[in-house]
């Protein structure tokens, strides 16, 4: 069985003193439902046996009964506190764990995956695994229940026992084909789910398009939306249909069953009617532990639908390393250069499917130096993005070598390399407060001079850090995020078609006063840009053509005469 597996797997990952803790914690918990067996059995025996007192009551039946009404709730409490404190735990540093490892994987694996399948596996799969693994364990205690159950039906009387078993086996049979079938549908009904949340996302994005265009948003919802709701309500109806009548076949088998052992038993095998009326009590006691083995292998069954999910993408999982990716690392020497021979990219997979015209970036020598402003222009689609991610280490380089310095830039130290930049990329995204600035002397009076420089300082405040809020217009959210790019103060620079989405003033404020200034400060400055006004604000231009270098020149060699070369840099 699947839970089995991945509990058998986690606990062998898990450290010495911890596996010690998680052994204690299972005898316990094994301990607890055996006992809870025995006594629930011991006070069924009971029951029957002063039903069947002929005569005055003996007084140790009164302390037998008091004994066991007190020792039953305490180990039922237990039982399931200790269950909690076996697997909350393991739950939450599994969630942990998912998203440290997640955050380690491939930037471009992550872009080509898209994110999804892993929002599902975080928001779903990983609860519906930690419940499978709590009811394994309550469907252990509630099967020594039934267990012991069973015994005692077996000391009353065999053969009320054997045909007793016959039904047990051919409900329990019936019941499961019925939810086998009822899983497929909630199956089927949990992908319509996703496939909701999905156009949901698009909805929200989308919205300007919607609103300027009726019929794109009718056919949204005709053709899209409304099918995965009917499909997701039909599923989900049928799938409770299932349910339904396996519960119906289970209490029809029960009423049969106790039909047979009041009538049968009486009058084709001649039995007692003290073993009878034990038989009857057991059979009305075992109904609700029943019920409830059932539904909890039920919910193991659903589990083992998300550990499947969750093994698909632990194989991307498996081999990143963690420790070495959030451990605490010396910085760089101090920036000098960087230097890329031979540079080549491509997308791998995307190539691949795009056939034998793929995009490719490169081959091509680039270098940029501390207070150096680099312009790099360029059509849409020409590579300009791709080559930032390469230089700054977001994508891996399929061949070349990358140089910080004169130290060649390898896995084991690209992590080190990226720390190095600064980046505001088209998609961007802004954290509620100032992560990872937290030994920065006087934060929150230099990140308000940032704001006021950028005129952005009324729409938002920062205190201890936390931002005030993050609900700005496209321009604004662009400024303040060239503000965190400043707290930052990295030796290097990316600024990705900043300048989009901003006023005239703005604009010629970014290439006037901001680059200028971060010159002045010794910092090497690469910004993408269609400004063809502001290239001469630059110490080099660079021009890109389908992933080619096709122009890398200085400005100031520029003259009156040059002005084609401006003009072949402009897309």
């Amino acid at each position: 069985m699947d839970v089995v597996r991945f509990l058998l797997d986690y606990w062998r990952g898990i450290k010495p003193e911890e596996a010690r803790r998680v052994r204690i914690l299972t005898v316990t918990v094994l301990v607890l439902g055996a006992l809870a067996g025995i006594l629930n059995t011991t006070l069924l025996a009971l029951i029957n046996d002063i039903i069947n007192t002929t005569g005055e009551l003996n007084r140790k039946y009164i302390w037998i009964f008091l004994v066991l009404m007190t020792i039953l709730p305490i180990s039922k409490f237990f039982s399931e506190t200790t269950v909690n404190s076996l697997f909350l735990p393991a739950f939450s540093d599994l969630m942990y764990g998912f998203m440290r490892k997640f955050m380690t994987l491939p930037y471009q694996q992550i872009e080509r995956d898209g994110t999804d399948r892993y929002h599902a596996i975080l928001n779903v799969d990983l609860r519906a695994i930690y419940n499978g693994v709590r009811a394994m364990v309550f469907a252990t205690l509630y099967g020594t229940i039934i267990a012991s159950c069973l015994a005692y039906l077996g000391w009353l009387s065999l053969p009320v026992f054997g045909f007793t078993l016959v039904f047990l086996v051919v409900g329990i049979s019936t019941y499961n084909i019925a939810i086998a079938k009822g899983n497929y549908h909630l199956g089927l009904a949990r992908n319509d789910f996703g496939k909701q949340i999905k156009y949901f996302r698009s909805i929200v994005s989308g919205i300007n398009e919607f609103k300027l265009h009726r019929s794109r948003r009718v056919s949204f919802f005709n053709k899209m939306v409304e099918p995965a709701f009917e499909s997701m309500t039909r599923h989900t109806l049928e799938g409770n249909k299932k349910y339904a009548i396996g519960q119906s076949l289970i209490n029809i088998l029960y009423f049969a069953l106790m039909g047979c052992i009041l009538f049968g038993s009486l009058y084709a095998l001649d039995v007692e009617r003290s073993v009878i009326s034990g038989y009857a009590l057991a059979v009305f006691f075992i109904l609700g532990p029943l019920g409830h083995f059932l539904n909890f292998v039920n919910v193991i069954f659903q589990s083992n639908v998300s550990i499947r999910k969750l093994r698909e993408v632990s194989f991307d999982l498996a081999n990143v390393d963690t420790e070495k990716f959030y451990e605490d690392m010396p910085p760089l020497p101090a920036f000098e250069e960087i230097r890329v021979k031979d540079l080549f990219f491509h997308y791998g997979e995307r190539e691949e499917a795009a056939g034998p015209h793929g995009f490719s970036m490169g081959p091509f020598d680039f270098s940029i130096r501390p207070g150096e402003v680099v312009i790099v222009s360029g059509g849409n689609g020409s590579g300009k993005t791709t080559f930032a991610k390469v230089l700054c280490g977001l994508y891996d380089p399929v061949s070349g070598d990358m140089y910080y310095n004169n130290i060649l830039i390898d896995d084991d130290k690209r992590d080190q390399y990226r720390q190095t930049f600064s980046a505001v990329f088209v998609d961007f995204h802004l954290f509620e407060q100032l992560l990872g600035m937290d030994d920065i002397v006087d934060l929150d009076e230099k990140a308000q001079k940032y704001l006021e420089e950028l005129q952005i300082a009324h729409k938002l405040t920062i205190k201890d850090g936390h931002l005030s809020t993050v609900d700005l217009s496209q321009g604004q959210r662009k400024r303040l995020a060239l503000v965190v790019a400043f707290l930052e103060d990295r030796p290097v620079y990316i600024f990705d078609e900043w300048t989009t989405h901003q006023d005239p003033m703005l604009r010629a404020f970014f290439y006037e006063k901001i680059l200028p200034s971060l010159k002045k400060r010794g910092k090497a400055v690469l910004v993408i840009s269609h400004d063809e006004k502001f290239f001469l604000s630059g110490d080099r231009i660079v021009r890109l053509e389908l992933g080619q270098k096709v122009l890398d020149v200085q400005t100031d060699s520029l003259k009156n005469t040059d002005k084609h070369l401006l003009e072949q840099s402009a897309p």
